[in-house]
């Protein structure tokens, strides 16, 4: 049976060197950069994003069909794209995800001893896009590939005024009580650990620009569960005392815990639902709870 590996990840994260890895291994490689050199010489056509995916797919479900293991080597961070592709492919195929988490620092760092560096700006609008692979997006396997750690501490932002006045706690206070509540209330310790950790991200989120684009004079967090969520998949889950499985479950929770919000602003519960299922639905309001209470 023919096999898609679609590598998940930041720019710089590690994913093309892997591929050149399994490429030795007998994969065949397809990239977005090698159809970008293949348009090279139509300067109309090289940063025409729709068209490169487009021949991309359509070069990878190719290969697939003559029975050929391929690697995927884009970012692939929006599920709504995974899952719109993985759904296109309707034959007999294995479909796996390898998940990149590698440090932003570390990403910014080797993007800048390369020729393709990216400001920290940049590269934080790319992690705000960021969504964690789940198996109701179609995978039959999914894999984490750590490339160092983060080391994040509650007691290192018990003094990190939130600046904004849907917040009374500082932000350590609001996650050491959400996990607090969590543990209380005998919640499963999946969702323990996902309050401890669910807005993990803010501080690299922050910022005192509004969504018209003016200056506030309170801090916002626009994206800041997308953020959470990737650095969550970045520390170290022996340190967690979790397993890889576990980790890529509490990352989950954390990347849609601010879902109930848009549900409730008028959001499509039930779309989301028919995406994720009842099961993570039940352990995502607990999450909520849990963050609601945290005052």
């Amino acid at each position: 049976m023919s096999e898609l590996v679609m590598l998940v990840g930041l720019w710089g994260s590690g994913k093309t060197t892997y591929a050149e890895k399994m490429r030795k291994e007998g994969y065949e490689v397809f990239s977005s950069d090698m159809v970008r050199k293949d348009l090279h010489k139509d300067e109309r056509m090289k940063d025409d994003m729709e068209l490169i995916f487009d021949i991309l797919n359509k070069r990878v479900k190719q290969a697939l069909l003559d029975g050929k293991r391929c690697i995927y080597d884009a970012s692939n961070i929006r599920y709504k794209w995974r899952m719109e592709f993985l759904s296109s492919i309707d034959f007999p195929c294995k479909k796996k995800a390898i998940i990149f988490a590698t440090p932003i620092e570390t990403c910014l760092e080797r993007l800048k001893k390369s020729d393709k560096p990216v400001s920290n700006d940049v590269m934080r609008r790319l992690v705000k896009k960021y969504w964690v692979p789940g198996f109701y997006e179609g995978f039959d396997e999914i894999a984490i590939e750590h490339q160092g750690f983060i080391d994040f501490r509650l007691e290192d932002i018990m003094d990190y005024s939130q600046e904004n006045p849907h917040h009374s706690l500082t932000l350590g206070e609001h996650m050491a009580a959400a996990c607090r509540y969590a543990k209380d209330k005998g919640f499963d310790e999946r969702i323990v650990i996902a309050a401890k950790y669910h807005d993990c991200g803010k501080g690299y989120a922050k910022t005192y620009i509004d969504r018209l684009g003016n200056i506030s004079d309170v801090a916002h967090y626009y994206e800041h569960e997308n953020i959470s969520a990737y650095m969550f998949l970045c520390m170290d889950p022996k340190k967690l005392g979790i397993s890889d499985e576990e980790q890529l479950k509490i990352a989950t929770l954390i990347n849609w815990h601010m879902r109930p919000l848009y549900w409730e602003m008028g959001g499509d519960r039930d779309r989301d639902i028919s995406i994720f299922g009842e099961d993570m639905m039940d352990d995502l309001m607990k999450l909520h709870e849990a963050d609601s209470n945290a005052k």
